[in-house]
């Protein structure tokens, strides 16, 4: 594992779990979140992520959101700067 992740599963949202340090990482309590958080959700096709965590120099990541409709991306967010004075652009296709 990095020394520095994420974790989130694919059956919801604000399930992320940031781990800046993993030395300090308690993967029981993080077990025990996703469980009880989404016990009435889960099906057998969830699973759980686990990612690299990315970071620059100005601690604000570029953020993208894909809106998909029968298999073919429709939308685009881009997001930025969401620290202070967020901001967010709504593509389309054309």
């Amino acid at each position: 594992m990095p020394d520095k992740f994420v974790i989130k599963s694919t059956y919801g949202c604000g399930n992320n779990i940031i781990v800046t340090d993993k030395n300090n990482f308690n993967i029981k309590e993080a077990r025990q979140i996703f469980e009880n958080k989404n016990n009435a959700t889960i099906d057998k096709s969830s699973k759980i992520l686990v990612e690299t965590y990315l970071e620059n120099e100005k601690n604000d990541l570029y953020d993208y959101k894909f809106w998909c409709f029968n298999g073919r991306v429709e939308y685009v967010m881009f997001c930025e700067n969401r620290q202070q004075g967020v901001k967010i652009l709504f593509l389309d296709r054309e």
